[in-house]
């Protein structure tokens, strides 16, 4: 009976040398073969236990690849231990394919940065699967500034964990960092959100075999989230009329503050999408008065046109005599990008107007609120207040005003008119 051949082999190479003696490799050299029954040699190391583990790893991935079948990540961890150098040999002979070896890439290759007199550090990826999935993203038309977003989520996890190579990611250890770091649920699902997309792109790719997120659910709240509150006609008065002639702060003066919180007021919009708003998006025929929101500046990417009341038309068309500028630059100063919320609430206790009561808190958004709040107190149907709301779905709108909790709109002027 003949004995059955051996997978691999581990022995030094013998050759001579310039002085014509027979000599022996220092290093230990692996004979196997390959899925094409190919006979392979390469170099292992001095110590040939060590170079028997390689020749044993080698057999395995030989027999995936003969079968078609995935790495197991306990291969995966062993290709990513080796030079890559010793990934290219096997590349070159099709025992590893392409896309599987970019899988062994680093995470990423970044340096950080922190602002002067500041904790907050930034990251700047320059390469890994982390830099090609930002490139990726940028490609297909995804919001630029949401991906620096969420690569800045992404690179932070990642250092924060230790990961190098995809294989280390483990779902439990980074659900336990963004708990242990986040300040609240829905920030740290903002984050878990960023690194479950990354995770599903390197799993679509074959960079990963298995999803190290796939089983992670979202972050439960603790405790009941904060509501919003909706200013009352009193409230909203002396907002407007004790910032008029207060000082600047955030990069506005009094009457800009107060022209950014009646667009919020009157139209709806988000504060981001007041700050991004070009001088060409207003409209300011008496009658007739719009503002346009482009699709690149609004959260839903979808550009629409909202109706101006005359007042508000009539003091935005004094402000934009009163200070020139081109059709393309931007309607309000900048300075407060981000802090929104921190300005208001500046405004609302320079006014004597509580941030925070039994209801909620009046931060930026809670602006939205009052304004669809008022147009379902004016008698406005829910199909009209979805489209001024610019609301995809009418349950978010009934969400949001007493069309289901009549409670919350004691006080509010039925007309807006402040």
């Amino acid at each position: 009976m003949s004995r059955p051949r051996k997978e691999y082999s581990v022995r030094k190479k013998r050759y001579t040398n310039a002085a014509g003696q027979k000599v022996e490799s220092k290093a230990y050299y692996i004979h196997f073969r390959d899925h094409f029954d190919i006979q392979r040699k390469i170099e292992g190391t001095s110590d040939k236990s060590t170079s028997g583990y390689i020749g044993k790893n080698l057999s395995a991935i030989v027999n995936l690849r003969a079968g078609n079948q995935p790495l197991t990540a306990e291969l995966r961890r062993f290709i990513e231990s080796r030079p890559a150098a010793f990934r290219k040999v096997l590349m070159k002979w099709r025992i590893l394919d392409e896309q599987t070896v970019s899988g062994f890439e680093p995470l990423m290759r970044a340096t950080k940065k922190r602002k002067p007199r500041s904790s907050y550090v930034t990251y700047v990826v320059t390469a890994g699967h982390l830099y090609e999935w930002m490139s990726y993203m940028q490609s297909i038309g995804k919001n630029k500034g949401h991906v620096q977003q969420a690569v800045q989520h992404i690179a932070k996890i990642i250092d924060g964990c230790g990961f190098i190579f995809p294989s280390e990611m483990n779902g439990e250890k980074i659900l336990q960092f963004i708990t242990k770091t986040m300040k609240s649920p829905q920030t740290g699902n903002h984050w878990l959100t960023s690194i479950k997309t990354f995770d599903s792109w390197m799993l679509k790719t074959g960079r990963i075999s298995v999803s190290a997120l796939a089983h992670i659910s979202p972050i439960k709240a603790l405790e009941k989230t904060r509501s919003r509150r909706v200013l009352t006609m009193g409230e909203t008065v002396s907002l407007l009329s004790a910032t008029e002639g207060a000082s600047p702060h955030h990069g506005c003066t009094g009457r800009e503050r107060v022209l950014i919180y009646m667009l919020a007021l009157y139209t709806g919009l988000r504060s981001k999408e007041i700050y991004t708003l070009p001088r060409f998006s207003f409209k300011l025929k008496e009658n007739t008065a719009t503002v346009t929101i482009l699709a690149k500046d609004a959260k839903s990417k979808k550009g629409d046109v909202l109706p101006l009341k005359d007042d508000l038309a009539r003091v935005l068309h004094e402000y934009f005599l009163e200070t020139p500028a081109i059709p393309t630059a931007y309607a309000f100063p900048r300075g407060w990008k981000n802090k929104a919320a921190e300005m208001l609430r500046q405004d609302l206790t320079a006014a004597g107007v509580v941030y925070e009561a039994e209801d909620g808190v009046a931060d930026f958004h809670a602006l939205r609120h009052t304004f669809c709040t008022n147009l379902a107190r004016s008698g406005v149907m829910p199909q009209d207040a979805q489209r001024l709301m610019r609301h995809a779905s009418i349950e978010t709108t009934f969400l949001k005003t007493l069309y289901v909790n009549p409670s919350k709109t004691r006080g509010i002027s039925l007309t807006c008119d402040f």
